[in-house]
C-alpha cells in the first residue's frame, strides 16, 4: 500500500460540503460563546506528561500519544483541553478575585485501544468557568450547551440534572464502609435498583435509608418529581439541600429559555472527586456537585443515545493538582465545564 496517499488510522481528511459545514458550525458556536461572555484561549498542541497525568487528566497514560524532548522531558499531545486550561488558570489567574471564562476549540489526541466509533484527533469547542461556587455558574454552562446544540441544529434532545450531595448524605448517614459504598454506587450505576434495596435490608440499615434505595426507580423524571424527592429524602439534611439547589438551577435555566430540554434524572451522580469516583477518592471535604448528561433519541429505536455529559465541581481535583500544597489557599475555585461533542459528528448532523 502506498502510505503517500493515505492516512493513519484514527484521522481522516475533511473536506467540500463536510468540511463547509464544520467550519460554518463551529464559527455559530464560537460567536454564541463569546456572546456568555467567554474570552478565547490558546493552549499548546502538546505539554509535559505531568500536566496529562493520573492526579490531572481522564486519559489513561497508554492512551496517550507522547514523545520526548532533548532533554529527555516526556511530553504529550493533549487529549483533553480542560487541564491545559486549568495549568493556564493556575500560572495566570491565581490571584484573581472574579470568574474567569474561557472560550478554546482546536483538536484533541487520543490512541485508544479499542476505537469504540471514535476517531483519534477529535476537533472540538468548549468553555470553561473558573472561580466561581454558585448554583448559577452550573444553570449558565448548561443553558450555554443547550444553546450550542440548537446552534448546531440538533434540537430533539434532553439535558438531565442530578447531584451527588443527595446520595451522598445518605452514605454518611449509613456510615457505610468503603466496599459497601462501592458496591452501591455500582447497582446506581447500573440501574439495578432491586439489587441495592436488597443489599440496604441485609446491612440492616434504618428504614429510611432503606427507603431511599426502594424508591430509586421513582426518583426520575420532571421538576415536579422533586416534590416527591423531598419526603423521600426528608431525614437527611444535606440530600434535601441537594434538591434544593437542583431547583434553583431548573429555575435559572428556565430563565435562559432552555427548561423544555431539562428533567431530573433519577437523583443519581457519579460524579469525580471527592464525592463519588468509579476511580479514586479525592482526600478534600465534602462539596456538593452539580451535574448534567445530554441525550437525544435514536433514530431507529426509542432509546436515547448519551451525546455528551459533565461534572460541575465546587473544586474541580484538576485544578487543585496545578497550585500543589498551597490549594487550600484556593479552595473558593470551582471548574464549571463541558467539552461540546467532536464538531464533525455534530455537524454531520446539522
Amino acid at each position: 500500500m502506498n502510505n503517500l496517499q493515505h492516512t493513519p488510522d484514527g484521522v481522516r481528511d475533511i473536506y467540500g460540503d463536510e468540511c463547509a459545514r464544520k467550519i460554518f458550525v463551529k464559527n455559530e458556536l464560537f460567536s454564541l460563546i463569546k456572546s456568555f461572555g467567554y474570552c478565547p484561549i490558546q493552549t499548546p498542541s502538546f505539554e509535559y506528561f505531568d500536566v496529562f497525568g493520573l492526579d490531572v487528566g481522564t486519559t489513561p497514560s497508554r492512551e496517550l500519544y507522547k514523545f520526548f524532548d532533548h532533554e529527555g522531558n516526556t511530553l504529550v499531545l493533549r487529549p483533553d483541553f480542560t487541564p491545559s486550561v486549568a495549568r493556564a488558570y493556575a500560572k495566570y489567574f491565581k490571584e484573581s478575585n472574579v470568574p474567569v471564562r474561557f472560550l478554546y476549540e482546536g483538536s484533541s489526541f487520543s490512541n485508544p485501544v479499542n476505537y469504540r466509533g471514535r476517531l483519534n484527533e477529535t476537533a472540538q469547542i468548549g468553555a470553561e468557568l473558573m472561580g466561581e461556587r454558585s448554583i448559577d455558574s452550573d444553570a449558565e454552562i448548561i443553558a450555554l450547551n443547550a444553546g450550542c446544540f440548537e446552534k448546531a441544529g440538533l434540537c430533539d434532545f434532553i439535558i438531565s440534572i442530578g447531584d451527588s450531595g443527595i446520595f451522598r448524605a445518605v452514605f454518611d448517614a449509613a456510615k457505610m464502609d468503603e466496599d459497601t459504598e462501592k458496591e452501591f454506587k455500582e447497582y446506581i450505576c447500573s440501574k439495578n435498583y432491586f439489587a441495592a434495596e436488597k443489599l440496604s435490608e441485609e446491612k440492616n440499615y434504618s428504614k429510611e435509608v432503606t427507603r431511599c434505595f426502594k424508591e430509586l426507580p421513582n426518583l426520575s423524571g420532571g421538576v415536579e418529581m422533586l416534590d416527591d424527592a423531598a419526603l423521600i429524602f426528608s431525614s437527611f439534611p444535606r440530600a434535601k439541600e441537594a434538591i434544593l439547589r437542583l431547583r434553583d438551577v431548573y429555575n435559572i435555566i428556565a430563565e435562559y429559555g432552555y427548561d423544555k430540554y431539562v428533567k431530573t434524572r433519577g437523583l443519581i451522580s457519579l460524579s469525580s472527586g471527592s464525592v463519588i469516583s468509579s476511580k479514586k477518592t479525592i482526600d478534600i471535604p465534602y462539596i456538593p456537585a452539580i451535574d448534567f448528561k445530554i441525550s437525544s433519541p435514536l433514530h431507529s429505536s426509542k432509546e436515547s443515545l448519551p451525546i455528551y455529559s459533565s461534572i460541575s465541581l465546587g473544586f474541580d481535583s484538576r485544578i487543585r493538582s496545578f497550585f500543589a500544597s498551597n490549594w487550600a489557599k484556593y479552595s473558593s475555585l470551582t471548574s464549571a465545564f463541558f467539552i461540546l461533542s467532536s464538531i464533525s459528528i455534530v455537524s454531520s448532523r446539522f
